[in-house]
């Protein structure tokens, strides 16, 4: 049964009570709380699965990352160890059977100090400490477009 059917059938066990003494039918009742709780656990297990998928995942993109990071490096070495020797033999074009290799000109900006540049190019990003904010509405301050709204987190121990 799924969990909102056991929900309205819980729900309707308590409206059809007897409205003389409050009693309600335990034996329907207690079934009900047996399916729920077992609902409840399926679907807890379900989320642990996916807690140690993400946790796996995202140990697997900081090796994937890295991994990423180390072969960048490699080729950028590889690219300026090329680039040396052709300069240095004064060749700006090398021909094999697979490749065509070539030197061309380009521009490449260099910020020297970026205290001198106007503001006209410079971007700013702003972030907001959510932490922090919370921490001095807690302590009576007043943000303007801020508050803490509380709200109902679901915990799997």
């Amino acid at each position: 049964m799924h969990l909102y059917k056991i929900k309205n059938e819980i729900l309707s066990v308590i409206e059809n009570c007897d409205q003389e003494t409050w009693e309600i039918d335990t034996s329907k009742f207690d079934t009900l709380e047996l399916s729920l709780k077992e609902k409840a656990e399926n679907i807890a297990m379900v989320i642990r699965k996916f807690e140690w998928y993400e946790d796996t995942i995202a140990t697997e993109i900081k090796r994937l990352q890295a991994m990423k990071k180390h072969y960048e490096s490699q080729e950028n070495n590889l690219k300026e160890y090329l680039k040396m020797n052709l300069e240095k033999l004064s060749m700006t074009e090398l021909e094999t059977p697979l490749f065509k290799v070539s030197l061309r000109k380009s521009e490449e900006t260099i910020i020297e100090d970026i205290e001198k540049i106007p503001s006209q190019f410079k971007t700013i990003e702003v972030k907001v400490n959510k932490t922090d904010i919370k921490k001095a509405i807690k302590l009576w301050e007043i943000i303007e477009g801020a508050r803490i709204q509380e709200k109902l987190s679901l915990n799997i121990k």
